[in-house]
């Protein structure tokens, strides 16, 4: 009887070993073929929000470090929860938003524009994407489609 528990027990470690290998092996894979999980991308937006609301708090105005790039009417990607922070954020510190772009911009009741990125895009100053995970993927695609720079929040957190 003593040597079936421990043979369980064996089993149920060694079940357990092999479901760590398994998960680390399936994120190496994530990584590779650059997809990022769920998980991952709630991660950088905790903190991303988290480094939003810390500024906040001490007083620091992100409206302030992108007017000293000279961009007073800006565009946003993204209207997630950080992209809709942003937006009112920049809006107290008087910076223009002209629009914001977003994939689900149909689906999307904001206070200002919001278009599909495949849309007609007027001048801006520059546009600061909130989707920081895809950012390089996003920047490709806005550099056929707008004529100025494209930035990420996070170039304009401390």
């Amino acid at each position: 009887m003593i040597r079936y528990s421990i043979l369980f027990v064996l089993i149920i470690i060694l079940l357990a070993l092999l479901n760590i290998l398994y998960k680390r092996q399936k994120s190496m894979l994530v990584q590779l073929n650059g997809v990022i999980s769920n998980n991952e991308k709630n991660w950088i937006n905790y903190n991303i929000a988290t480094r939003l609301l810390s500024e906040i708090q001490n007083g620091d105005k992100i409206g302030e470090r992108i007017k000293q790039n000279n961009f007073l009417n800006v565009a946003v990607y993204g209207m997630g929860p950080i992209g809709r922070f942003l937006v009112k954020e920049l809006l107290k510190d008087k910076i223009h938003v002209s629009y914001a772009i977003d994939q689900n911009a149909e689906l999307i009741y904001a206070d200002i524009p919001v278009y599909n990125i495949e849309d007609v895009l007027t001048q801006v100053d520059a546009v600061i994407v909130t989707v920081t995970y895809y950012y390089d993927h996003i920047k490709n695609i806005l550099e056929n489609r707008v004529q100025c720079p494209i930035v990420s929040v996070e170039d304009f957190l401390l």
